[in-house]
């Protein structure tokens, strides 16, 4: 990936998120786009990296944004490491 996808992808992942924690539903293709200053061909490929990341999931029929992967906002019985946590 380059410094532009990442870039790119970076504010696609907080702009879906924020719109998720503001409305309860993600954006659709066009809103991003037109949130962000972008095409919708870019917005269509950040979203598929970010599937692939298994940031977002997409449908998969219309790629249309169906849950994004925010982790939990309260414990759980599962313990999420932190790369700097390690061997702590």
């Amino acid at each position: 990936m380059n410094q532009s996808n990442d870039d790119l992808d970076r504010r696609v992942r907080r702009l879906v998120y924020d719109v998720v924690l503001r409305r309860g539903t993600p954006p659709t293709l066009a809103a991003t786009a037109d949130g962000l200053g972008a095409s919708p061909q870019q917005i269509a490929a950040s979203f598929q990296r970010l599937a692939v990341g298994q940031v977002l999931v997409l449908a998969p029929d219309s790629g249309k944004v169906l849950a994004a992967t925010v982790g939990s906002v309260t414990e759980t019985a599962v313990p999420k490491y932190i790369e700097s946590q390690k061997g702590k």
